[in-house]
């Protein structure tokens, strides 16, 4: 049991930015020898996981992850290494504001439990809305 959430994290490097491949690389480079951001980066080379991975495309390319009935503690070291990844990327903003979007989204059990962050053009890369269902 425990308390569960639903994180969805999003990291897009815009290739139309000069040096976005440069960055792009550098970037993957830094998060596999990070020790810090080991975890996660095990996950998205891993072949068997499924709930997160590198896409690279003409335009973008991606880094994501989708969590679903997940325990997101700040003390588990994943949790940790996929939060040093975002930071990583966010580093990159010195470089060029609209090189790297982030967006982390967490929704817990509670219905006023939801966590977001977002830069750069990170909002049109995750959102949250509201539903409902019926209980029976």
């Amino acid at each position: 049991m425990g308390y569960r959430s639903e994180v969805k994290i999003a990291i897009q490097c815009n290739k139309a930015v000069v040096g976005a491949n440069a960055g792009w690389k550098t970037f993957l480079c830094e998060i596999a020898v990070n020790p810090d951001t080991k975890i996660a980066y095990e996950d998205l080379i891993s072949p068997d996981l499924k709930n997160c991975g590198i896409d690279e495309h003409t335009t973008v390319n991606r880094i994501w992850y989708e969590g679903d009935d997940v325990k997101w503690y700040d003390s588990y070291s994943d949790v940790q290494s996929w939060m040093a990844l975002l930071e990583v990327a966010q580093g990159y903003q010195h470089l060029d504001e609209q090189l790297f979007s982030t967006a982390f989204i967490r929704i817990g059990e509670e219905d006023n439990d939801v966590e977001t962050n977002y830069t750069s053009e990170g909002c049109e890369l995750l959102s949250v809305y509201s539903s409902s269902s019926f209980d029976w």
